[in-house]
Order: C-alpha cells, then sequence, then structure tokens
C-alpha cells in the first residue's frame, strides 16, 4: 500500500515533478525515464538498485540518478522516502557540463541546512494534497526550486567523481529514447532497429541485457508509469488515460496496471483522495 502526495507544474517548457510517499512494498519495479531524479529518505531506510549496484541510503543521504538509467527503490518497513523528478531545462548548465558522463557513485550527503531547508520549501510550496498536472507555477516558485536544485548539484558535484558512461549503452540508450518519445504509438523493436541502422538480433540481446527485462515489458512500463501520473494528476477518463498512453485496449491496460502496481486503474485514481 502507499500513501502518496504529488505536484507537478508545466511552464515555459520546463516540467517538474515532485512527490513524496510511503511505501511497504514486497519487490522492486525497475524504471526508467529520460529525466534527473534525486532521492532521499525521510524515516527508515532505502535500498536503491542502479543498473547492476546496490546502494544503501538512510535519511541525510541523497542519490541523484541520471537520465535513463535503469532503478529499482526498495524501502524497509515503516519507511518513507521523496523522490524529486526534474528535466534538463532546470539544471540547464550543470546538464550540460556533466553529458555523456555518469558519477561513480550516485550517492552523496548534502549539507544539512540545505536538505531541511529544500524539503520544507517543497512542502510549502506543494502542500499536503495532490495537485493537478496542470497547475502552473509562480516564477518565484520557479526560481526557488532551480535554486535548490543548484544547491543540491552543487553539494553532489563536490562529492562525486564523473566517469564517461559506458560506450556499449549507446544501442540500448537509442531504445529507451525512441520510447521515451514514441510510447504513445504502436512500435517494436524490429521497427526501431530497421530506423537506427542496427541488427535485429545485437539491438534485442543488447536491451536485454542493460535493462534487465524485454522490449515490450519496457515499453508497458513506461506506458503505465505515465498513466499513473495522468490518472493522480487529471481528471481525464480512464479509457481516454489507456489509449493516449499507448494501449490497444482496456483489457491489456488493467493487466498492465495490476502486474506493475498490483491495483486497479481506479484504485490508482481513488489514492489521491485518501
Amino acid at each position: 500500500m502507499a500513501s502518496k502526495k504529488e505536484g507537478r507544474f508545466t511552464s515555459d517548457n520546463l516540467a517538474f515533478e515532485f512527490h513524496s510517499y510511503t511505501q511497504r512494498q514486497s519487490r522492486a519495479i525497475r524504471q526508467f525515464h529520460k529525466n534527473y531524479e534525486l532521492i532521499t529518505p525521510l524515516e527508515g531506510k532505502c535500498v536503491c538498485m542502479v543498473n547492476e549496484h546496490r546502494y544503501r541510503l538512510s535519511p541525510g543521504e541523497c542519490i541523484l540518478l541520471f537520465p535513463f538509467q535503469p532503478h529499482e527503490l526498495v524501502l524497509a518497513p515503516d519507511a518513507s522516502a521523496q523522490r524529486i523528478i526534474f528535466n534538463d531545462h532546470l539544471i540547464l548548465t550543470v546538464a550540460q557540463s556533466v553529458e555523456g558522463m555518469i558519477p561513480r557513485n550516485p550517492v552523496f550527503r548534502p549539507k544539512e541546512e540545505v536538505l531541511a531547508f529544500g524539503l520544507k520549501m517543497l512542502f510549502d510550496t506543494f502542500g499536503e494534497n495532490s495537485l493537478p498536472i496542470s497547475r502552473i507555477a509562480p516564477f518565484e516558485d520557479r526560481m526557488r526550486i532551480k535554486g535548490l536544485l543548484y544547491m543540491l548539484l552543487g553539494d553532489f558535484l563536490a562529492s562525486t567523481t564523473l566517469i564517461t558512461a559506458p560506450k556499449v549503452d549507446m544501442a540500448a540508450m537509442d531504445v529507451a529514447l525512441y520510447i521515451a518519445e514514441n510510447f504513445q504509438n504502436n512500435i517494436s523493436l524490429k521497427e526501431i532497429a530497421a530506423e537506427k541502422g542496427y541488427n535485429y538480433q545485437y539491438l534485442s540481446r543488447t536491451f536485454n541485457r542493460h535493462m534487465h527485462m524485454n522490449f515490450k515489458k519496457m515499453l508497458n512500463f513506461y506506458r503505465i508509469h505515465q498513466a499513473f501520473a495522468l490518472l493522480q494528476d487529471t481528471d481525464l477518463p480512464i479509457s481516454r488515460i489507456a489509449f493516449e498512453c499507448g494501449f490497444k485496449s482496456i483489457r491489456s491496460f488493467n493487466q498492465v496496471c495490476h502486474d506493475v502496481f498490483d491495483k486497479k486503474p481506479t484504485e490508482i485514481r481513488n489514492m489521491r483522495r485518501i
């Protein structure tokens, strides 16, 4: 079961998503997306799997995930964590300077006063309840959030070593980016291989090895996470959400929703009202 509080705004093509949740889960869900993500435990401990590496986190520590890094988050019983997902436009200077790089160790401990201020500011800005996806943040709120991200990233860059991202991952990243940009359409790995100039068998093996799941499962994971946000943040009909996220039928949408979240779409929508 999960208790989730979310806020999201889009303004001037800059998207920022914030959510805090308390969750007890028996299995992790591998995710990936095209944004940066910062995770910090609020209470208790958690484990974050990034590619093949396992990182243990305690309150006061953070982990920064780069775009398209496959990751899983597992919370200890009674633990809670705050996750901040943001695109590169909000940290353009930093994003440009780290392009093509990944951290050797993504875990860092920001200054205590910076983290405490940041958590309070985010809660004060977004409040305690779910907010609609269409909310437009005032200019001053956008500046506060950008300032917070730069302070946190300053502590991150001061405490980590950046290394060149493995070249072998580029084929898998091409597929991941294609999914992120075309998940609403009827797409296939064979189509991507032909368009990008890869051998289909090579691309399939590379993607499976890097993402630890096949193309179809990853596509459904991406689609269902987009649908999750729409279920939480909008009042769009469930059928419309299913088709806009690329599902061919309500039946397949319901099945993937159950497989990933162990919930029906209506249950996910009702979570925001709890």
